[in-house]
């Protein structure tokens, strides 16, 4: 689990972020990716939104998810995808 060295409020207030619904929970949304591979970054603005493998978000199919954590809190789901 990776740990992020800003708030994730810095990470979603730019340009790039998407507001859209997961699960009818409002939360932000950036395309990232890492070593592992190519995800969506979703704001981990609650715990249902880590519900997700086999979903389809922004047209992408989620086949696995990763967290990232700010301060020893989840901050943000890694849902990577195809």
């Amino acid at each position: 689990m990776q740990e992020l060295n800003i708030p994730p409020e810095k990470l979603f207030g730019t340009s790039d972020d998407v507001k859209i619904f997961i699960k009818g929970i409002e939360t932000k949304v950036i395309n990232m990716s890492d070593e592992h591979g190519d995800f969506l970054a979703i704001l981990a603005t609650d715990p249902a939104l880590s519900d997700i493998c086999g979903d389809i978000v922004l047209g992408k199919a989620i086949y696995e998810i990763d967290y990232m954590k700010y301060q020893g809190h989840i901050a943000v789901i890694k849902a990577y995808y195809h």
